[in-house]
């Protein structure tokens, strides 16, 4: 992402999610994409719950992870899927693989109206950068839209948060 949007992304999302999620605290993040970052959003006695705000640093474009570790951590890898954790008492995923466990990751792209740019849309040069910065508070709200539609229910169920 081009550094002129990724600095106005990060604030804009995490004035966001604060307004959303009173409790969320910036956390260290080890593994991820230069730029990007992680918040422990609740935790209890079993777990901790994090977001991780990746920023993609080829294109103009960010996606959410969520996490969660009954060793107060953020694992360090996202390829397994919501289920696959086995025994090791932690996962990191992308978002949406809660509902689309088999299609393509939902990618918040600021090159596009759209977060499913169709090809026939593509665009080989990179749109206009006070475009792409008017998009940012809309890509953020529609981000934090699924993270509260489906990661906050996901984190109740899967290790208990207080609702």
């Amino acid at each position: 992402m081009r550094s002129s949007l990724s600095k106005p992304l990060r604030e804009t999302f995490e004035k966001s999610l604060k307004e959303r999620l009173k409790s969320a605290k910036r956390v260290s993040l080890k593994s991820a994409p230069s730029g990007s970052l992680a918040w422990l959003i609740d935790e209890n006695e079993k777990a901790a719950a994090y977001v991780v705000l990746v920023i993609s640093p080829r294109s103009d474009r960010f996606t959410l992870e969520l996490a969660w570790s009954s060793h107060k951590r953020i694992p360090d890898q996202a390829e397994k899927l919501p289920g696959e954790e086995g025994d090791s008492g932690e996962l990191r995923f992308r978002l949406s693989r809660l509902w689309r466990p088999n299609g393509f990751e939902v990618w918040y792209d600021l090159e596009y109206e759209e977060d499913y740019p169709d090809l026939k849309d593509f665009n080989a040069f990179p749109a206009d950068e006070n475009l792409c910065q008017q998009r940012i508070p809309v890509k953020v709200s529609r981000a934090l839209d699924a993270l509260e539609r489906h990661g906050i229910p996901y984190l109740k169920r899967s290790i208990s948060l207080p609702a």
